[in-house]
């Protein structure tokens, strides 16, 4: 997904315990975009990473689910 504002990653529809996957967060050319996480995101030690803000950065969350309402996730961030 490309950030052109900031933005909330929101619950996924159909999600069930055990699918895996990674999403690819890239900035816009103009950079210094946020994004929120929906409360089924669960990070180590409960904090969501701090994405790259510069323009046309790229970060990765990896992410299994443990169930429709937990999603454990992690991130790769400021992929070159």
């Amino acid at each position: 997904m490309t950030l052109t504002g900031n933005g909330t990653l929101g619950t996924p529809t159909n999600a069930s315990g055990g699918q895996s996957g990674s999403i690819f967060i890239l900035q816009d050319g103009t950079g210094s975009r946020t994004l929120a996480y929906n409360a089924v995101f669960a990070f180590a030690g409960g904090t969501a990473p701090t994405l790259t803000t510069t323009a046309s950065g790229q970060d990765a969350l990896l992410y299994y689910v443990q169930d429709p309402s937990t999603i454990i996730t992690t991130s790769i961030l400021d992929i070159s």
